[in-house]
């Protein structure tokens, strides 16, 4: 077994790498041929393996293999011949063997087989494509309805001939002589490798006298060979002499030259399989894109690629996975869906060479117990494992076609995406534009659309499609006049003309028919194009393509050939011949995809009774095959119009979605469920059942309205009070409170079971808490605590309301911290990790209270762990956003903005505007704090237009408050008075709080005081008091800054030394470096204007503010004391010393400039306050001599 997916059956061969018969242990009896290259192999040859996995997912051709998936082995069973590391890609297993070894006993069936081989040969020749390694040890070949059939399955050395061609490798025995004479080359090097191929079948020998490299070379380049008489036609000698020509103008010039002179017709078959190969072009725009969201730290953004059908996003898909590294790209078939997909999904995940090696042991046991349906909580379980991943390595994720997948399916990836934003992870969507999105749930979207080509981009695409020799400027007329510009539309409409023989291979070379019948056809192409191709079908091919159109979700292989009465080969067979009539794609791993939903809508159109078909379908289901979708059943069931038979079997899928926790997924089933014509008691069992299930997942207005619905119903006691239940708690979190709190205690009095008058008695308490009904909810506690049947989460459930009652209550901080500790007891006790996470938080809440700060981050740090490993992502974001405000008033900046950096991609990726607004305007406070002015201004305009769209005008009002004063700290008086306007517009029109009106009158006397205009001290004054009283202490200390410099320049120097010398002043200012440096400053500047206040001199206290600024942050004020000191010094004459600090401060003026993103912020910036007057007085210094 291969990464516990692959059963090694047997060994098919052994060249450059080894193939191996494999078992897809996800699809019981898909067979491939597992290609391995060894882990001793060189850089060089893991490039070349992983390109011929890229060549070969662009081919799509009968007679070439076809390559599925790539991978690392990381883990393999004993006794397999495989090592760890080895490289594999998962190819079509083709029954066949070697050409040489296949009996070749005419020269029909030899001509078979050229006719083939030639096929292919234009095929690669026409798209630009030249093989370089034709020889028979890379074909296979097997006998199928009596006639051979090859394929083509080392790609290896396969190349464009836009691509560096320099040292061409290849087999000796097969090197044309232009490769070997190092001479400029095309695609005749394959023609001449097919004229020795043709050598051999017909002579069973080379044509080579030496079997020595360097005279097999020789002979290549000099050598006439020689034909003996042979049983075969001269007509085929003298195809393999022209293909051996030495000079490749002497040779065909293509291989449809060859098949004219051996006069094997040009049929339809050979026709179809002459359709361009997929090509990637330009989408450049999306690509750079791409390239920046996946280069840079992420911010928990998730891109959906949006597109018709046809638009690209495929071949887009394909080309980010052959650029990137830990890339995981899950490509959407429809054959799988439900719980077989996701396990799929996990096998991709965990399975591979950068996460496998990384993963601990309990991981690994609980993704068995996935792939094993022994999980009990599915989600919980996959959240689980996707979380360490997303923890343990960096990578992208890649879903194609993501609104096609199953409901199911859905609702786990809802659950899960986010795990992998805020871990970090690049997750990548692709949509299709004519179903409807389903990426609405994503809070943190990048959307990329890919529109239809510019004439420009049309071109490149046709030029990177045809070779030179292809009559490009006549289906490029073709393309313009009849084709829309989709690029796979233009693609399909390639094949059409080509299928239409509009395109014609002739002798002379490849022309384009442009006659009036040609003309008529193209205007209506699809329908004549769709009519074409379903009659060339059979009766056999018209059933199994109807059956499979009749489906959303595509059956396993094994029930459509019970369902079609085939026997297994047969059904495969004309699989086969669906694909190469282009019915089905074959590049599908199960082959049983259509190649267009164009052409599965019209087979489907052709069923003429669908009634009567599906009713067949889903009896025939229903009796054979117990494990079937239930989904796609009841849809078959719900077409027939058998409601019946859909609703039970809906049910069951609910049921089975209940067992394990996909309650999301049960809650679409039910609410899908009321949309059928059901009867009156269906009904009302799906709406019991709906009611609970929104009380689970607190979705309360949704149970509150099932509720008062069902309750006119006649129900029994027991129906009656579980809706009671309900409704009081539904009541109680919707803001009726004592509605409810009478509902669940009326039910306390009712004869019920213990456990749930415990968690009613619990409901009751918390509501009491929350209306402040501190002794009720006191007593509830103890009643709680010490019940006989109470559980360890329920004591601890009492301990925590009685540790939030003597907070809330009494503000003792020791005897909450009691209950809080008690608590976490309990809930240990319980193991319940979520809640344990909880309360470590409150009680470092609590110790930071205390000014503890040891315990604080030992407890917060604890909590965090735990919310990570549980992805408890809102608990998490609620820490970190703690831990930024405690690393901010330490005044560790650059840990409070990582902290709220990751708290704000946390609530940004859950769609918690609140959390992520508050986050961005924390953020924004650090920035201001730290003068980076333009980060200030970017996240504080992104945390006032949140508050904008979710109508929280307290916290746009805070906001405006923040961006009012960084536009004041720049300069920037004309925002400044805007924002003002603005804030007193919200004052006016809102319910405003006293703290609204506090902040736009500290905004006013700002402005005041900038227009030197009269401010009321006392009133000032009032604004001191309140924010000290609120413990507001950045705003404390900016209010009383304000009236020192007001004192100082109205000359009341006596005032400022008062305020600076004030008790509450200098306890904040010596609790922060940065207060302390600017009251230093401030204290310099009062005794330079009075020295009989201070023991020293000015200059002493400006020395001792710089000297305290060394390792810190850059201020404002950093840059007046340095303009002080040089002021200083150069009055005094010491010019050197004064140069100094003027080249410093200039420098620093300059490092602050550069912030900013335009010319006219920097202008504003340098042109304004003290700054203009510095930089004239530092380069005045500067340039003294």
């Amino acid at each position: 077994m291969i990464n516990r997916r692959y059963s090694v059956t047997k060994k098919l061969g052994q060249g450059r790498s080894s193939v191996y018969l494999c078992e897809d242990g996800g699809q019981a009896g898909k067979n491939y041929a597992l290609k391995i290259l060894s882990a001793n192999s060189s850089i060089e040859e893991q490039k070349v393996f992983k390109d011929e996995f890229q060549t070969i997912q662009k081919l799509d051709h009968p007679n070439i293999i076809q390559a599925y998936e790539r991978g690392t082995v990381v883990e393999v069973s004993e006794n397999e011949p495989i090592s760890i590391g080895s490289k594999y890609l998962a190819m079509e297993y083709f029954d066949g063997s070697e050409l040489l070894s296949f009996p070749v006993s005419n020269e029909n069936s030899l001509k078979e087989i050229i006719a083939q081989i030639c096929s292919v040969l234009l095929y690669l020749h026409q798209s630009n494509y030249i093989y370089y390694d034709l020889k028979p040890e890379n074909i296979l070949i097997s006998e199928i309805n009596g006639r051979p059939f090859i394929k083509l399955i080392d790609l290896g050395f396969a190349r464009l001939r836009t691509q560096e061609n320099t040292n061409v490798t290849g087999t000796a025995e097969y090197l044309a002589p232009e490769i070997l004479k190092n001479e400029p080359h095309d695609h005749r090097v394959d023609l001449y490798s097919l004229g020795i191929l043709l050598y051999r079948l017909i002579y069973k020998k080379f044509p080579f006298q030496s079997q020595n490299q360097l005279e097999i070379y020789k002979e290549h380049i000099e050598r006439n060979f020689v034909f003996p008489d042979t049983k075969f036609s001269k007509k085929l000698i003298d195809v393999a002499k022209k293909l051996l020509s030495k000079n490749p103008e002497e040779r065909y010039f293509n291989s449809v030259q060859v098949l004219y002179d051996l006069n094997i017709p040009i049929t339809q078959e050979l026709y179809q399989n002459w359709v361009p190969v997929k090509v990637f072009s330009d989408r450049t725009d999306i690509l750079n894109i791409v390239n920046r969201y996946v280069t840079t730290p992420s911010l928990g953004e998730i891109i959906v690629i949006r597109g018709f059908e046809k638009s690209g996003k495929s071949a887009v898909s394909r080309e980010l996975y052959s650029r990137y590294e830990n890339f995981i790209f899950l490509s959407n078939d429809r054959t799988k869906s439900g719980t077989q997909l996701i396990k799929f999904f996990l096998n991709k995940l965990l399975f591979n060479e950068f996460i496998f090696h990384k993963l601990p042991n309990e991981t690994l046991e609980l993704a068995d117990k996935v792939f094993n349906n022994q999980s009990e909580n599915l989600v919980n379980d996959l959240r689980l494992i996707v979380n360490k991943v997303s923890q343990l390595s960096k990578f992208i994720l890649l879903l194609d076609d993501f609104n096609l997948y199953d409901n199911f399916t859905l609702e786990i990836f809802k659950e899960i995406f986010p795990v992998f934003q805020v871990n970090g992870c690049n997750v990548i969507l692709t949509e299709k534009s004519d179903l409807d999105y389903v990426t609405g749930f994503i809070s943190n979207i990048i959307e990329l659309n890919l529109s239809s080509f510019t004439t420009a981009q049309t071109d490149e695409l046709l030029e990177k499609t045809y070779s030179n020799f292809f009559p490009l400027k006549e289906v490029r007329q073709l393309v313009m006049q009849h084709a829309d510009f989709l690029p796979g539309n233009i693609i399909e409409f390639l094949k059409d003309i080509v299928l239409l023989k509009i395109i014609q291979f002739d002798y002379d070379g490849i022309k384009v028919l442009s006659d009036d019948n040609s003309d008529k056809i193209l205007k209506n192409l699809f329908q004549e194009i769709y009519n074409i191709r379903y009659k060339s079908l059979t009766k056999e091919e018209i059933e199994i393509s109807a059956l499979l159109s009749s489906f959303e979700i595509i059956p396993e292989k094994n029930n459509l050939i019970q369902l079609t009465n085939l026997s297994e080969e047969r059904f495969t067979q004309i699989v086969k011949e669906l694909q190469h009539k282009h019915i089905f794609q074959s590049q599908s791993q199960t082959g049983l995809n259509f190649s267009s939903d164009g052409i599965k809508n019209f087979i489907y159109s052709q069923i003429p009774d669908k009634k009567k078909y599906h009713e067949n379908i889903a009896e025939t289901i229903h009796q054979k095959f117990p494990q079937f979708s239930k989904v796609e059943l009841a849809r078959q069931f719900q077409i027939c119009e058998k409601f019946d038979d859909s609703y039970s079997l809906l049910l069951a899928e609910a049921e089975e979605a209940d067992k394990i926790s996909a309650f999301k997924y049960k809650q679409n089933i039910l609410e899908q469920l009321l949309n059928l014509p059901l009867k009156t008691e269906q009904k009302l069992e799906v709406k019991f059942k709906l009611c609970s299930l929104y009380h689970l997942l607190n979705i309360y207005k949704s149970a509150y309205d099932l509720v008062e619905e069902l309750l006119k119903e006649i129900l029994d006691e027991d129906e009656k009070n579980d809706l009671l239940i309900i409704k009081g708690n539904a009541l109680i979190r919707l803001g009726e409170v004592e509605e409810g709190k009478e509902i669940l205690g009326s039910l306390l009095q009712e004869t019920i079971k213990e456990e749930i008058k415990i968690k009613l008695m619990i409901d009751i308490a918390y509501a009491e808490l929350d209306t402040n009904n501190f002794e009720s909810a006191s007593e509830f506690a103890h009643t709680i605590i010490c019940h006989p049947s109470a559980s360890s989460e329920n004591r601890g459930n009492g301990y925590n309301l009685l540790g939030l009652i003597a907070f809330y209550q009494k503000n003792d901080l020791s005897l909450a911290l009691i209950n809080f500790e008690k608590c976490l007891a309990e809930y240990k006790m319980a193991n319940s990790l979520q809640l344990i996470a909880a309360i470590e938080g409150n009680i470092g809440n609590i110790y930071n209270m205390r000014g503890d700060y040891e315990k604080v981050e030992k407890y917060w740090n604890r909590s965090l762990e735990i919310s990570s490993s549980l992805g408890n992502f809102f608990h998490q974001g609620q820490i970190l956003l703690n831990f930024g405000i405690y690393y901010f008033n330490k005044q560790s900046f650059e840990n409070s903005i990582k902290n709220y950096k990751r708290a704000a991609i946390i609530f940004n990726t859950l769609g918690d505007k609140l959390g992520y607004g508050r986050s961005e305007i924390n953020l924004g406070e650090v920035y201001l704090f730290t003068c980076e002015y333009q980060n200030a201004i970017d996240v504080l305009d992104s945390a006032k237009e949140i508050f904008f769209k979710i109508q929280n005008s307290l916290e746009e009002v805070e906001t405006l408050f923040l961006l009012a004063k960084a536009h004041y700290k720049i300069g920037d008086s004309s925002k400044f008075n805007k924002i003002i306007e603005e804030v007193e517009s919200l004052a006016k029109s809102t319910d405003t709080s006293e703290r609204v009106k506090l902040h736009l009158d500290f905004l006013k006397y700002i402005k005041r005081f900038e227009l030197n205009q009269e401010i009321d001290v006392g009133d000032l004054n009032r604004l001191v008091r309140e924010y000290l009283s609120q413990e507001e202490r950045i705003n404390y200390f900016e209010v009383m800054t304000l009236l020192i410099n007001y004192y100082l320049l109205q000359g009341e120097s006596r005032k400022a030394f008062d305020l600076l010398s004030d008790k509450n002043f200098a306890e904040i200012c010596n609790s922060n470096i940065y207060l302390e440096i600017e009251k230093l400053y401030l204290i310099g500047k009062t005794a330079s204007v009075n020295p009989a206040l201070y023991p020293e001199s000015s200059i002493f206290y400006f020395n001792e503010a710089f000297n305290l600024m060394s390792d810190l942050n850059v201020s404002e004020t950093t840059c007046k004391i340095i303009l002080e000191l040089s002021y200083y010094y150069f009055e005094r004459g010491n010019v050197l010393k004064a140069k100094e600090y003027a080249t410093y401060g200039r420098s620093l003026i300059n490092f602050m400039v550069d912030q900013f993103k335009d010319d006219s912020a920097k202008d504003i910036y340098l042109n304004s306050s003290y700054r203009k007057k510095a930089w004239e007085k530092f380069t005045e210094i500067i340039n003294s001599d």
